[in-house]
């Protein structure tokens, strides 16, 4: 039996859409990792306010102001809020909250390499204040200013 040629022009269409498709996705997901190793999204969330200084080495240093409206993630993946390209860094490693518009903490994932908050290991929720050093992986996310 064989089928009409309609109904295969028809299958051959939908094949050539589907890989367009699919290389496309592949193309937008490829350009996003071509964007800065980390980044900062969420800029004009309302609530608290946090100013970053992301240090991924000595000589690239770049400030950011945050509004952390309720939460932020930090982490690989390119959905999280502040995403570090590091090998050390897991995909979702940690998360800030706002706690009542009062003050900010910070909690590690469960990542594999932890999170270090002046070079101490931290456990649960910590509170965040400015002068503070935030070490995920190998990138330092020094606060600067919370207000």
């Amino acid at each position: 039996m064989k089928l009409p040629d309609v109904f295969i022009n028809l299958l051959s269409y939908a094949f050539i859409g589907s890989v367009y498709l699919f290389m496309f996705i592949i193309f937008k997901n490829y350009m996003k990792s071509l964007r800065s190793n980390h980044e900062i999204s969420g800029i004009d969330k309302q609530g608290k306010s946090l100013h970053l200084t992301v240090d991924l080495n000595s000589t690239d240093q770049r400030s950011y102001k945050v509004n952390v409206a309720d939460k932020i993630y930090i982490g690989r993946k390119p959905e999280c809020d502040i995403v570090l390209a590091s090998e050390f860094v897991s995909a979702h490693h940690a998360v800030i909250r706002n706690i009542k518009n009062k003050y900010l903490t910070i909690e590690d994932l469960q990542s594999t390499n932890g999170t270090y908050i002046d070079q101490r290991l931290i456990n649960g929720q910590v509170v965040l204040e400015a002068g503070m050093k935030i070490q995920i992986g190998k990138p330092i996310i020094k606060i600067e200013k919370i207000e």
